[in-house]
Order: C-alpha cells, then structure tokens, then sequence
C-alpha cells in the first residue's frame, strides 16, 4: 500500500512539471516595469558634441529656422527694428537629496533620456523661449539625439492612454521627440522611444516653462485640453526620467521606484 501511495505522489509530480513550466515561462514580448522587454531595441543615433559651424544644417538639425540672408547692397541706409531676445544655451542640473547630477547627453536602450553625474556628460541644450510670463516653449539638444533635437516626453508603455492624471499611474518618459505647438493634445508623432522599439506612442514637446531661479516646469496636455499637475522623477532602474500624476500609483502598479526631482536651467 506504501508503494502504491508513492508512485502515485511521483506520477502527480511529472503530470505537474509541464504546466509549471509554461507557467514560468516569459512570452517573446512583454512588459516589465515601466519599459518593455524581449522586444528588438535598435540603436539611437547621437549627434557630434557640438556644432562648429553654424550653417543652415546645423541650425535645421538643431530644430532653429535658417539664418538670415546676409545683404550685400552697399550705400543703404538700415532701419532700426527690434530684435528678438537671443537664445540661451546652457545645462539642464537635475537636484536629487542630497546631490546633484544633470540631464545626460545618452539615452538608455529605450531611447529615454538618462542622468549624468558629470557635466562633461551632460545634454547641451538651448531654450526656446522669448521671457514672456508663462510662456510654454521647446528645449532643443545640441549633442543629444540626432534625429530628434527636440527634448519633450513620451507616452509611457503601460499607459491605458496618452492623458495623466491624479488617479492613474499613466506616465511619460524624457526623451527625443518631434515638435509640436504650445498647448497641443498628445500627438502620435516620430520619438525616441518609437525609434528605439518600434511601438509608437504620443509625444509633446512644447511644454516646458521656465520659474523664477531658472527651474524649469512641466505643463503636460491631455486629450481634453486640461493641464494636470505632474510631478517629476528619477527612475533608478533605468537611469531615466518619468512625469506623473501619482508616484504612489505608479510605484504601486508599474513596479519601479522614482525619486523626486526638479530641473534647473544652467545658462553657459
């Protein structure tokens, strides 16, 4: 009888082993924390350091329009007009208790922009922006991503839609995108993150405004129109940077842990 009860308790063990293997076993395609995994990432293209020219290439590349035809008519008396306010160009520092790092010029494998605790390493960027009081603008990289000058925020993957709000754990990732106008609805357009995936997904770019002290805030739109209050933080596990509505959310249902954050401009 102690041998029939035993080779039965080891025919149920083999019948098992099967399904707990196909249990345990990770599809091709899926999502783990905040970013995908066992998908083909491709590799994002960084441009050279810095511009040495400042020729009509180098200026598209950098998302600015071309320069002016110089005038070669002699004897012409000029006109005074008023100048638009120069460009500033400079630094985004990133506070994180009790240091202090910066946005990088790198991405990580996902095409999300990463923290650099050098200066040397950091993105070089330039402000698009005329001081008007809440005015909202584009930041543009000058050894960032080549493809995309334009650094704004990316749909996150676990996202249920492109819109963020107080009760959801919907995110967006810091990245390389293409440009879209002051107070436009999440766009599905050309972005880092695509790039580097190949899932598409909504972006914003014209959403940064800049606060007393130089910091530097984010006014994300969604769908609706409504701007809602985003927070903004430093994802360890993948060296990025993420806006939300609800850390608490995000961390309780996306899995990976975020550290407060602010941005501050560093003119050169």
């Amino acid at each position: 009888m102690v041998a029939i009860t035993l080779l039965r308790i080891l025919a149920a063990s083999l019948l098992s082993l099967p399904l707990v293997l196909v249990v345990g076993a990770r599809p091709s395609a899926t999502t783990v924390a905040s970013n995908p995994v066992g998908v083909h990432l491709n590799p994002v293209p960084f441009s050279y350091h810095d511009y040495p020219r400042d020729t009509n290439a180098n200026r598209l590349k950098r998302g600015l329009g071309p320069k002016p035809p110089v005038l070669r008519r002699k004897n012409r008396a000029l006109v005074p007009r008023q100048s638009p306010a120069p460009l500033q160009t400079g630094y985004i520092q990133v506070a994180i208790a009790p240091t202090t790092g910066f946005v990088g010029a790198a991405t990580n494998e996902w095409g999300e922009y990463v923290m650099a605790w050098e200066q040397s390493e950091a993105l070089h960027v330039v402000l698009h922006e005329n001081g008007q009081v809440g005015e909202k603008f584009d930041i543009t990289s000058l050894n960032g991503i080549a493809a995309l000058p334009p650094v704004g925020f990316i749909e996150g993957e676990q996202n249920t839609s492109p819109d963020l709000s107080a009760g959801s754990s919907n995110y967006a990732y810091l990245g390389g995108v293409t440009s879209t106008p002051p107070g436009s609805p999440p766009q599905a357009l050309a972005n880092s993150y695509t790039d580097a995936t190949g899932i598409a997904k909504h972006v914003e770019s014209a959403i940064w405004e800049l606060q007393p002290g130089n910091q530097l805030a984010i006014r994300w739109v969604n769908t609706d129109g409504s701007i809602p209050n985003v927070g903004l933080f430093y994802v360890p596990v993948t060296g990025g940077f993420i806006i939300t509505s609800n850390r608490d959310k995000f961390i309780e249902e996306i899995g990976d842990n975020a550290l407060p954050v602010t941005f501050t401009f560093v003119p050169l």
